[in-house]
Formats: structure tokens, sequence, C-alpha cells
């Protein structure tokens, strides 16, 4: 029995120690910066040595870490976003190509787990409120990285996972499921034109993601569609 106590006491204050996610993440910034600042274009394997002992501490540190106040997934993802944009302006990709592959993956991996104990809604979103958040949230990343493509391709996938998470807990809609999807085909390929080769080149990965999505929407709004 006292060995019992003990464990539970040992767990409670492990639980009373962790840091959140986020936590863990400017721990790891602040490491990428020291390692740049006290190292030189010579010095790169002594950079890269130091480089790996901070991804070593930020992968344990957020391995014991716990959301303190869990937030609805959407606000995970302004989060992240904003974690991305501050990395491109700290690590350019010239010279500092490795510190910010580090940066977007330790981003990465502290949205994976925040979206994961995302706070639950208090009334299930309906599909047609889930779409338009969609919709939404990757034009913010089009217009947030309108050139980095490394970034808007990670908030794309960002904005995907989030939408594959929540699908399954939608409410269906009451209206008309195939004209809501003829009528959001048209929005996305209004506001995502892939009409010339420039808009091609700038739209496609969203026009493509946002059809998909929109052909997830319809199997599920359909009767006996996906549940």
């Amino acid at each position: 029995m006292a060995s019992l106590f003990v464990a539970w006491s040992l767990a409670a204050s492990l639980l009373a120690q962790a840091k959140d996610p986020e936590d863990a993440l400017s721990v790891f910034l602040s490491d990428l910066e020291k390692a740049v600042k006290n190292t030189n274009a010579k010095n790169l394997p002594d950079r890269a040595k130091l480089e790996a002992a901070a991804r070593q501490s930020f992968d344990r540190e957020l391995g014991a870490s716990a959301l303190a106040v869990p937030k609805p997934a959407w606000d995970y993802l302004a989060k992240h976003l904003d974690s991305l944009r501050l990395g491109d302006k700290k690590f350019p990709e010239d010279p500092f190509k490795a510190e910010r592959s580090a940066w977007m993956a330790a981003c990465k991996s502290v949205f994976t787990k925040e979206i994961r104990g995302a706070k639950e809604p208090e009334t299930a979103p309906s599909t047609d409120q889930l779409f338009d958040s969609t919709f939404d949230a990757v034009r913010d990343v089009d217009k947030m990285f309108p050139l980095a493509q490394a970034l808007r391709a990670d908030g794309i996938a960002s904005v995907r996972a989030i939408f594959s998470q929540l699908l399954p807990k939608t409410t269906s809609t009451t209206r008309d499921a195939k004209l809501l999807y003829t009528e959001r085909i048209a929005r996305i390929d209004k506001v995502f034109s892939v009409t010339s080769d420039k808009e091609k080149s700038a739209n496609t990965e969203s026009c493509t993601l946002l059809k998909a999505l929109a052909k997830s929407v319809l199997d599920r709004d359909l009767p006996g569609g996906k549940k």
C-alpha cells in the first residue's frame, strides 16, 4: 500500500512539473539561436553537435509535456502558423537550411501533440461549418506564405490534419448536399483558379486539397454516407 502511495505521489509530482508543449518549443528556439551565435561558418560540425543535443533535449521535454489549458484545434493551427513564420524570419533558408528544417520539424511535433489533446467543442460543428473553417484556413495559409513553398505545404497539411480529425464528429447538413457540393467546387475554382500557368503554380495544391475535402463532406452528407 505504501509503495502504491509513493508511486502515485511521484506520478502526481511529475505531472505538476510537466511543461506545456509550447514551453519546450520556446527552449528549443533559444538553443538553436545559441548554437548559431556561438559557432561560425567554419565550425559547422560543432554547430551540428549543439543542435543535435538541443533536439534530443526538446524531444524529452515534449514527451513529458502536457497541455496546460486545452484550446480548440483551429487555435492551435493559428499558433503553428505563427511559429512557422517566426522560423522563416529567424532562419532564412540561406544560410540556415539545417536550422530551418529542425525548427519546422519541432513545430510540427508540437502541433501534432496539441491537436490530439485539443478542446472538444461544446456543440458538434456541422459539415457546413467545418468546410467553411477549412476553406478560410487554407486561404490564410496561402496569404501567409505566398513564396515559401515548404512552409505553405506544411500549413496546408496541418489544415488537412484538423479537418480529418473533426469530420467524423460533425453533424450532416440539412440542405441539399449535392447542390452544396456544386457551390463549393465553384467557390474553390473562383478563389483558387488554375486557369493560367501562373495560377497553376500558385494554386494547384490548395485547389486539389479543397476539392478532395469537399468530396469527403459530400460523402458524409449523403444519405447512408460515411459517418
